[in-house]
């Protein structure tokens, strides 16, 4: 499962960044704005579709595979967010957007979460790495 999401997550985040990199900043408007969001949003939706997040909280998955999923969510919230950085223009850049204020948020309560549901055999298992 996670290598589907994570094959999918590379090949939207690739054509975001391609898009934005490939567009002259002269030419950025509302068009470029609408499809930089639906790259963001093809992100998120990736994330709902497989579930990753609800995967993380069952009882049979191994604390490897709920750090490695927890690790995905987190890298695809922050790639959400660079990607809003990229795509904005210098004059824009002390903007937060809605799309990055809710990733940065997900990022920051999954960090939480996981250091306070964190055991001593979790912090065993992390220092074997």
């Amino acid at each position: 499962m996670v290598l589907c999401v994570w094959v999918q997550y590379t090949l939207i985040t690739a054509e975001a960044i391609n898009f934005i990199d490939n567009t002259p900043v002269g030419s950025r408007d509302e068009a470029y704005t609408i499809r930089v969001e639906g790259f963001c949003t093809r992100l998120a939706a990736l994330l709902e579709e497989w579930k990753i997040e609800a995967a993380t909280h069952e009882e049979n998955i191994s604390t490897r595979c709920r750090f490695v999923m927890a690790d995905h969510i987190m890298n695809t919230h922050t790639m959400i967010i660079g990607i809003q950085r990229l795509a904005r223009s210098t004059s824009e850049s002390r903007r937060v957007d809605c799309v990055s204020l809710a990733s940065a948020r997900k990022v920051v309560g999954l960090i939480l979460e996981f250091y306070r549901n964190t055991t001593e055999d979790d912090t065993n298992f992390l220092a074997l790495q």
